[in-house]
C-alpha cells in the first residue's frame, strides 16, 4: 500500500519538478499548512501572521511559491524550538478538534443536550453565523425561525461534505465498540492503525472538523458493531 503511495505521488513529484524546478513532493501549500499547525497565536480557526507574512514577501519581490513555502516551514521550526512544550500542547489540541470540535466537552456530561440545536453535534463545521449549516430534519435557529436542510446549496452546489452522526451517542459507541473489537479480532488493528496514522500526520499540520470526514466510515462499523452487541445482551435478558 505504502509502494502504490509514492508510486502515485512520484508522477506529480516529477512534474513538479519540471514545472517549478524545485522538489516539491505534493504541494508549494505545504509550508503554510505547517505554520497554521505551529504559532505563537494557535487555535481552532487562527491563522497568525500568515496574510502579514505573505505581504512582507510580495513588500520584497518574491512572488515564488516554493520561496513562501520554505519561509513558513523555517518561521513554523522556529516556533517548534523555542516554543517546544506549548507545541506539544498545540498538538494534543488538534486531536481534540479533529474528533470532537464542535461538540462541547461539557455536554458529554449532559444527555439533555446531545440532541438540542444549540449544542447540536452535528455541524459540518462550526460557521453557523455564516449559513453553513447542513441538516437533515427541520430544527428551528435562535429566533424561532424553522431552517429546513438543503442538499442542493450546500452539498451538490457546494460540494462540501457534511459531517452528520458524529455526537456523544456515537462517540461512545464508536469508543466501545473499538475497545472490544480490538480484543476480538485482530483484523480490526489495521482500522486503529489507519486512524492513528491519519491522526499522527493531522498533529504535523493542523486539524479541523471537516477532516474527520475521511476517518468516518472507519469508525461507523464500530458504532454499529456496539448497536448489535447491545441488541443481542437484550435478547438474551428478554429470553430469559
Amino acid at each position: 500500500m505504502v509502494l502504490y503511495a509514492f508510486l502515485a505521488v512520484s508522477f506529480w513529484t516529477i512534474r513538479n519538478q519540471a514545472v517549478l524546478d524545485h522538489v516539491v513532493p505534493v504541494s508549494t501549500n505545504s509550508g503554510v499548512n505547517f505554520y497554521l499547525g505551529h504559532h505563537e497565536d494557535f487555535g481552532y480557526n487562527s491563522f497568525g501572521d500568515k496574510e502579514g507574512i505573505r505581504q512582507r514577501l510580495r513588500a520584497q519581490g518574491s512572488n515564488d511559491e516554493v520561496v513562501e513555502s520554505k519561509v513558513f516551514t523555517l518561521i513554523a521550526l522556529r516556533y517548534i524550538r523555542s516554543h517546544f512544550w506549548e507545541d506539544m500542547q498545540n498538538n494534543l489540541a488538534k486531536v481534540y478538534h479533529l474528533f470532537l470540535a464542535p461538540v462541547s466537552w461539557s455536554s458529554s456530561f449532559e444527555p439533555w443536550k446531545w440532541w438540542s440545536y444549540l449544542d447540536s453535534p452535528y455541524r459540518p463545521w462550526p460557521w453557523e453565523t455564516q449559513q453553513r449549516e447542513l441538516r437533515f430534519w427541520p430544527v428551528r435557529d435562535e429566533t424561532g425561525q424553522m431552517i429546513m436542510p438543503s442538499y442542493r446549496d450546500y452539498f451538490w452546489k457546494e460540494g462540501r461534505l457534511p459531517l452528520v452522526f458524529w455526537g456523544w451517542p456515537v462517540i461512545y459507541l464508536t469508543l466501545s465498540g473499538l475497545v472490544i473489537a480490538i480484543r476480538r479480532y485482530p483484523l480490526s488493528h489495521f482500522f486503529l492503525l489507519t486512524l492513528i496514522v491519519y491522526t499522527l500526520v493531522l498533529m504535523v499540520y493542523f486539524a479541523n472538523a471537516r477532516f474527520r470526514a475521511p476517518l468516518l466510515p472507519f469508525l461507523y462499523p464500530f458504532a454499529a458493531y456496539s448497536i448489535c452487541l447491545l441488541g443481542s445482551k437484550v435478547n438474551k435478558i428478554i429470553g430469559r
